[in-house]
């Protein structure tokens, strides 16, 4: 009887989405205002105009239809909402304003922690250590887990080349494939063998 009622049942509607769609143009400080908060985008978007879908706690922010960021809704007023991620490009261009700058300010604790501890006198590499990151789809948690390592092995020597190297490791273990035709294995066993008859094992 399912089977048959099945036949006649309508398909699943898709997902209604009740985002409604608004445009802004992206101002020279590369954020765009909604309500009468500023958000950020990523830097090269600077002077075009983008599509913003809004939603009840999200904006999702598109460019010729290809989604560039998003943000968390804020009902306050006159608050600007920075994402460091969206001014790495701007900062290459010029690594010392990176300690004073909001975006840094705005950042999560555990970047600003990194930067303060590893990468105060050298921002140009954490810079390039962020954008590295982006491009490759990595979380920062890949960071910390690097220098955790760095830290136990040379923690006088934690460089942006060594965290990248890191980061790109698989997390496998090495397992070595062992013949058993080895000529210098065999020899080995048969050098225990010999030291426990003399032993008594």
């Amino acid at each position: 009887m399912l089977e048959v009622e099945k036949k006649r049942l309508a398909p699943v509607p898709p997902p209604f989405d009740c985002g409604h769609i608004e445009q802004c143009r992206v101002d020279k400080y590369s954020v765009i205002t909604y309500g009468t908060n500023r958000y950020s985008v990523p830097d090269h978007l600077v002077g075009r105009i983008i599509d913003i879908k809004v939603y009840p706690e999200e904006l999702h922010c598109y460019h010729d239809n290809r989604k560039v960021c998003q943000h968390e809704r804020h009902y306050t007023r006159q608050g600007w909402y920075i994402n460091l991620d969206h001014y790495l490009y701007t900062l290459r261009r010029k690594p010392g304003a990176l300690a004073g700058s909001q975006a840094l300010a705005s950042a999560p604790g555990e970047v600003k922690r990194i930067f303060g501890q590893y990468f105060k006198h050298t921002p140009k590499d954490f810079i390039e250590l962020l954008i590295f990151l982006q491009e490759h789809g990595y979380d920062f948690d890949k960071v910390n887990e690097a220098i955790d390592r760095l830290s136990r092995s040379s923690p006088h020597d934690i460089s942006v080349d060594k965290i990248k190297v890191l980061c790109m490791q698989k997390n496998e273990e090495y397992t070595p494939v062992i013949n058993d035709d080895d000529q210098i294995l065999q020899q080995s066993r048969a050098q225990l063998e010999e030291l426990s008859l003399l032993l008594n094992y």
